[in-house]
């Protein structure tokens, strides 16, 4: 191995080993077949705020808005039910599954995370984060916060 490409390896190393935390927001599909939102939360964090939007039209479409509004540990929400201590500003849609969707997930520290796909390519029991090119089975999923996502 020549001088530049080792030093190309060993940056690269190191960008894996102190590169940014890892995504906190997820949508995951239960095997109700309903669609949720979680955060991976460090002790302390819950979830601030999910807006929903339908990426087809040309300008999205808001699908649905909940905002916390009230003290609630919150780091798992269903598409549609609005939970203890939060307020909805946009009444739910129902998502089209061949439509290219966004969740916007934001944390009370103010950490956010978008996850943009197409529903019909979840499975039940699959989850999908921003940085993955695919659903991943819900069984690898780390639901609470750790150094990979900044902790």
């Amino acid at each position: 191995m020549g001088v530049i490409p080792a030093a190309l390896a060993i940056v690269g190393l190191t960008a894996l080993m102190t590169g940014e935390p890892g995504p906190r927001g997820y949508v995951e599909r239960e095997a109700t077949g309903q669609l949720a939102v979680g955060y991976r939360s460090c002790p302390g964090e819950s979830i601030n705020e999910v807006a929903v939007y339908d990426l087809t039209a040309p300008t999205p479409v808001i699908l649905w808005k909940v905002s916390r509004v009230a003290e609630a540990e919150v780091t798992h929400i269903v598409l549609g039910r609005v939970p203890n201590g939060f307020s909805e500003s946009s009444a739910f849609v129902e998502p089209v599954v061949t439509h290219t969707i966004r969740f916007e997930i934001k944390g009370t520290t103010g950490a956010a995370s978008t996850v943009q796909f197409e529903p019909s390519k979840l499975g039940s029991g699959q989850y999908w984060q921003a940085a993955d090119p695919e659903p991943s089975p819900l069984s690898k999923l780390k639901r609470t916060g750790s150094s990979d996502v900044g902790c």
